[in-house]
């Protein structure tokens, strides 16, 4: 084969011709590849070359731009504090930065296929440039244009892997910030598990208690609705300066509503059986050593050497011993009764009320609110006595019932 006068032989044959006039910024080439029955003509101009690759250089700044923009926002809401947002906002947020994460990873696909394809012309575009200075070399032409353009488009490829490079890099940590954000959810998860088993064992324990309470209040006789009622009716003001709390139902997005409503629930009614156990006559009304004398129940009477029914226990110590109360509540008798001489009869709750005979001194007035434990009369012999003692009576909806009972209660709850 002979170009421009010259026979070149060979396997492969290069064939190229100037199809512009010199003096032009760049010359545009018609080349042909032959060998082994294969064939491929290319015509290229180094502007349209040029403008190709400058188009796909802008295509991938605005894609890596659009991506710096979805990162920084996606970013921006990821770096929120968790603890102070409710639940759904968080996870609405968690939820809109993965769809980002998934759009951009297209848009990275995308983009990486272009550039797949465009390094695939590397080789072309090399062997362009091979072939423009064979035929620049044979043919004697000018050599500044050819050189401008060759290193023009070696620049381009640079620039168009270094695109490829900070795509890859991109699509590295956006696959790091999902695994970030799935990893919070799932803490989240774990500490909202913990906490509502937090308040189901806390649940139980509360109906453990207030259940035992219960079972002691009815093996007393009581009526637990009444006495719920009575203390209810003592404990039941509010008012105030309203000031706003923050309602951990609403805000706390680790608990279940109804959970925490029923642990409230559970809570007050705890509160309300032990503040019933301080308006039932539960306790010894004698602090000090004494030494039981009688029971409750039928018996031979000291004085009169009667049967008869003794509604009460005695408790025999020295003259002046004191006297306690043996729950909350308001006298309601202080003075002379036939056979029990100077008595204090005290009203608790739930119908239930206690009554203190032979007594030296009485140190309350009628009406007068008296609490556990406090210091309500002096033990005496007045009446029909043989000595110094308490006689002590237990009495519900004004029926005697053994003391004793209530006197054994105060310690043993179940």
């Amino acid at each position: 084969m002979i170009v421009n006068d010259h026979k070149i032989s060979g396997e492969n044959i290069l064939v190229g011709k100037n199809l512009s006039s010199v003096g032009k910024l760049f010359s545009t080439y018609e080349i042909a590849i032959n060998g082994s029955g294969r064939s491929r003509n290319f015509k290229i101009g180094p502007r349209g070359q040029i403008l190709a690759l400058g188009c796909g250089i802008t295509l991938l700044t605005f894609l890596a731009f659009m991506i710096a923009v979805i990162l920084s926002e996606g970013w921006a809401n990821s770096s929120r504090t968790i603890d102070g947002i409710q639940e759904t906002e968080r996870l609405k947020t968690i939820d809109e930065l993965t769809q980002s994460v998934q759009i951009l990873e297209q848009q990275v696909t995308s983009a990486l296929a272009l550039a797949d394809m465009a390094l695939s012309d590397k080789a072309d575009l090399e062997l362009m440039l091979a072939e423009q200075q064979l035929s620049s070399s044979e043919m004697n032409a000018t050599v500044h244009p050819q050189e401008s353009s060759s290193r023009q488009v070696a620049q381009l490829i640079t620039a168009l892997e270094t695109s490829i490079d900070e795509l890859a890099a991109t699509r590295a940590e956006l696959a790091a910030s999902r695994e970030e954000n799935a990893s919070l959810v799932d803490s989240e998860r774990i500490s909202r598990i913990k906490a509502r088993r937090t308040i189901a064992r806390l649940s139980d324990a509360i109906a453990l208690a207030t259940s035992g309470l219960e079972t002691q209040f009815k093996r007393l006789g009581l009526d637990i609705n009444q006495l719920k009622r009575d203390v209810i009716a003592k404990h039941s003001g509010q008012g105030g300066l309203s000031v706003y709390v923050a309602d951990p139902v609403r805000e706390n997005s680790f608990f279940q509503e109804d959970q925490l409503q029923d642990l409230f629930a559970a809570i007050g009614d705890l509160n309300i059986h032990s503040l019933a156990r301080q308006y039932l006559p539960l306790g010894h009304p004698v602090k000090r050593s004494s030494r039981f004398t009688s029971p409750y129940g039928m018996r031979k009477h000291p004085i009169t050497h009667k049967r008869n029914f003794h509604a009460g226990a005695d408790f025999a110590a020295p003259i002046g011993t004191p006297i306690h109360a043996t729950g909350n509540g308001v006298v309601t008798f202080v003075g002379w009764k036939p056979a029990y001489g100077r008595t204090l009869v005290i009203r608790h709750a739930g119908g239930t009320e206690t009554l203190y005979a032979h007594l030296s001194k009485i140190r309350v007035k009628k009406n007068e609110r008296v609490w556990k434990n406090q210091h309500v009369a002096d033990m005496g012999s007045t009446g029909m006595s043989t000595g110094s003692h308490l006689h002590y009576e237990v009495r519900i909806g004004g029926q005697a019932i053994n003391p004793m009972k209530f006197i054994k209660a105060e310690s043993n709850v179940f």
